[in-house]
């Protein structure tokens, strides 16, 4: 799995892709490029392994920051307990602006995720126009 340092905004890359009608996903990167203008559902879903107490948050990154939108915030109270986020929002973008989900840890040390796809994905489709 992917190592997340302590305190610092780290771009999950979701490096498997079952399905990309666009090839708008960098599945190298962890970003996604919108083909055209519309309202994008965004889904994601990621886990921790059971290293570490603190905090962890993920959320969507718009435009390399210029807008951050929360998913999930969970306490660990307990480095023996898997820690799974989960969250979904919608988002505006126009023809060429990037999303990526990033995420951020405070135990104290580097943390990764469990290295399976049935834990950690994420899902983007157009719903909408802008």
């Amino acid at each position: 799995g992917q190592s997340i340092p302590n305190n610092a905004d780290t771009t999950i890359v979701f490096p498997s892709k079952v399905f990309d009608t666009h090839n708008a996903f960098n599945g190298s990167t962890g970003v996604f490029t919108a083909p055209i203008s519309g309202k994008y559902q965004v889904s994601a879903r990621i886990s921790y392994t059971n290293n570490g107490t603190g905090r962890r948050l993920f959320k969507v990154v718009k435009n390399t920051s210029t807008t951050d939108i929360m998913l999930d915030y969970r306490s660990a109270v307990s480095s023996v307990h898997i820690l799974m986020l989960v969250g979904s929002t919608t988002i505006s973008l126009l023809q060429g602006e990037t999303i990526q989900i990033s995420t951020n840890q405070d135990s104290g040390g580097s943390l990764a995720f469990i290295p399976d796809s049935i834990y950690n994905d994420i899902t983007i489709n157009r719903v909408g126009n802008y």
